[in-house]
């Protein structure tokens, strides 16, 4: 018998071991797996889904209309109502006339004093 010229573990760690182990059939293997999750990451960007939440309160794209009415008919004076516009608790946004109010009172007051 021959001796070996190197111990079993140097001779397991060569690179023809290594080769003989990772053969073309482990590359194409290994080349396929590696393809197939860059071409799954790729399609991520053309995958489109579309999401639903539902939550208290409703959302509206700025395109909507959203119609202000006035309960009584009265002149605005001032407006300061803007689109996204950040709303603090005390902040005035309208200001409307009150001649009508004047005008009532004053109707009413002359139909007490006919009464009386």
């Amino acid at each position: 018998m021959l001796k070996q010229l190197f111990p079993k573990e140097i001779i397991e760690n060569t690179v023809e071991v290594h080769q003989f182990k990772h053969s073309r059939k482990t590359s194409i293997i290994y080349t396929i797996i590696l393809m197939s999750l860059l071409i799954g990451l790729i399609s991520l960007t053309f995958i489109k889904i579309t999401v639903s939440e539902t939550s208290q309160g409703m959302l509206r794209s700025e395109s909507d209309r959203i119609w202000v009415q006035n309960l009584t008919s009265r002149e605005i004076i001032y407006k300061n109502l803007n689109n996204n516009a950040l709303v603090k608790k005390g902040d005035t946004l309208l200001v409307l006339s009150n001649k009508t109010n004047i005008q009532e009172k004053a109707n009413i007051e002359t139909q007490i004093i006919e009464q009386k």
